[in-house]
């Protein structure tokens, strides 16, 4: 079954490249202005910062780029992450060995759906919202989610968020590249009529070139959205996931 869509904005942030963004009159990459390992906070208020990480920082501050693009407010929200909040977890595994106390903050802001809790807050959202984690597939498994509440609620936007960063250091021997912070945001639409892309997930083709969604994955992907690419494949161990141009 394949799953048609259209991205009517988008917005790609890593640690080495910086800033890519599309925006929604034409499909082109640019690199924002200043450092490209700085997270552009400018459209997050300084008190609601506070008690944010890098990796939320990193995740809402690409979905406000992504949403402001096209002036939208209260989508639904689909927010995809395979390792989450696992550097607060460590931090305070940490504080409990050494001193037997820890932090009332990263307590409460260690579950997997943090992100996704304080973009619903800060921005007064009370549409739904789904956090997924789900290994190597995850932006695979997000996207499909993306897609599907699409189908459910066709006259209703998603934006659709896939945030990681490399695990910390005492769990990097679980980690298959360790490579870089690395977050993408898109707005999805579904116009039946006139839709840009279709999406298919099926069985993994061992005939085609393993892809980890991680870095190379979604560099391709950014590469994918910000040209004339008619077709991208990424086939982890479990499935092959498909995107396709139609216009």
């Amino acid at each position: 079954m394949k799953l048609e869509f259209s991205i009517k904005s988008w917005t790609a942030w890593s640690s080495s490249k910086g800033a890519t963004f599309s925006h929604p009159s034409s499909v082109y990459a640019s690199t924002a202005e200043g450092e490209a390992n700085s997270v552009n906070l400018t459209l997050i208020p300084a008190m609601k910062r506070r008690r944010m990480n890098h990796q939320c920082k990193m995740a809402i501050s690409t979905a406000l780029d992504s949403l402001k693009q096209i002036e939208l407010e209260q989508p639904n929200c689909v927010f995809a992450s395979q390792h989450g909040e696992l550097g607060r977890s460590t931090k305070i595994i940490h504080s409990m060995i050494e001193s037997g106390e820890i932090s009332p903050t990263d307590f409460s802001m260690s579950v997997h759906n943090t992100a996704l809790g304080l973009m619903s807050i800060m921005s007064k959202n009370q549409r739904p919202g789904t956090s997924i984690a789900a290994g190597d597939d995850t932006f695979g498994y997000g996207f499909l989610e993306a897609c599907l509440q699409l189908q459910a609620e066709p006259n209703k936007p998603v934006l659709y968020v896939y945030f990681d960063e490399p695990l910390p250091e005492a769990l990097d021997k679980f980690d298959s590249e360790r490579a870089e912070s690395r977050c993408i945001a898109l707005v999805l639409y579904n116009e039946r009529a006139g839709a840009q892309f279709d999406f298919s997930m099926s069985e993994p083709n061992r005939l085609e070139n393993e892809v980890h969604i991680g870095t190379e994955g979604l560099d391709l992907f950014v590469k994918f959205c910000s040209s004339q690419q008619q077709r991208l494949n990424l086939n982890s161990s479990n499935h092959l996931w498909s995107w396709n141009r139609l216009k």
